[in-house]
């Protein structure tokens, strides 16, 4: 009884802790968005964070969008080069940097439709710590958002 009682409690904190997290941020984007500078937010697209108040409030604000990407598009893979979709979610208030963060696959019953093909395989383990970590091809994407960004708003 006292271990069911201990995991509820330490989830109760990890949420808490989330919710700290994730009002930080929201501060955060806010100063950003107050001094006409941009942010972007990104999280796995099915999180329960997307529902967290603050979020909602920050995604009801002027000029936000919220984006959604599949990492396989941009090469997220294993070490055997099969393709993990791992879905996100952004939100910026960069129309430049949103442009560059919508490449969804396409691929049916587990195919992908990157340009290599393949199967998506679902990961634990090592696999997963690896997929915490942006592709190149992601890292890319987002500077390219922010060059074009950069364009938009004459600095470059």
């Amino acid at each position: 009884m006292m271990t069911m009682m201990m995991m509820l409690m330490t989830m109760m904190m990890m949420m808490l802790m989330m919710i700290i997290n994730i009002n930080n941020k929201n501060i955060i984007y806010k100063m950003n968005m107050n001094a006409d500078r941009h942010f972007l937010h990104e999280h796995p697209d099915g999180a329960a964070s997307w529902g967290v108040a603050c979020i909602r409030r920050i995604l009801e604000s002027t000029n936000v969008v919220r984006t959604t990407s599949d990492q396989c598009q941009y090469g997220q893979q294993t070490p055997d080069g099969d393709p993990i979709r791992k879905r996100t979610g952004w939100i910026t208030n960069s129309v430049g940097i949103a442009s560059q963060l919508q490449r969804r696959c396409k691929g049916l019953d587990g195919s992908c439709s990157r340009h290599r093909g393949g199967v998506h395989r679902h990961v634990s383990g090592a696999s997963a710590a690896r997929a915490a970590f942006y592709p190149p091809g992601l890292c890319r994407a987002i500077l390219r958002g922010c060059q074009r960004q950069l364009y938009e708003d004459g600095v470059l």
